[in-house]
C-alpha cells in the first residue's frame, strides 16, 4: 500500500511524493526523507507536485467561504 502519488522521479527508477509532507511548513523536517526512494519522501522543494497545489490553490481561492477545513490520511493502491 501506499500513500505517495506517481510521478516519475528524475535519475531513479522509484516514483512518487508523499503529498503530506510537500507542503512548506516545516518541509524536509522530522518524518521526512529527501530520498525518492523512500516512502516519505518530502519532494525536491515544498510544493513542488501538481496535486498539491491543485488543492492549495483551490483553498487560498476560497477561503473567504470556509469555515472548516477537514483532511483524511488514508493509503490506497
Amino acid at each position: 500500500m501506499w500513500h505517495n502519488n506517481k510521478t516519475k522521479l528524475k535519475c531513479t527508477d522509484c516514483l512518487g511524493t508523499d503529498l503530506n509532507r510537500n507542503y512548506s511548513f516545516h518541509w524536509g523536517g522530522e518524518g521526512s526523507s529527501h530520498d525518492p526512494c523512500e516512502e516519505n519522501y518530502s519532494g525536491p522543494k515544498p510544493f513542488s507536485e501538481p496535486e498539491f497545489r491543485a488543492v492549495s490553490s483551490l483553498i487560498l481561492d476560497n477561503k473567504h467561504r470556509l469555515m472548516a477545513y477537514i483532511t483524511r490520511h488514508s493509503y490506497g493502491q
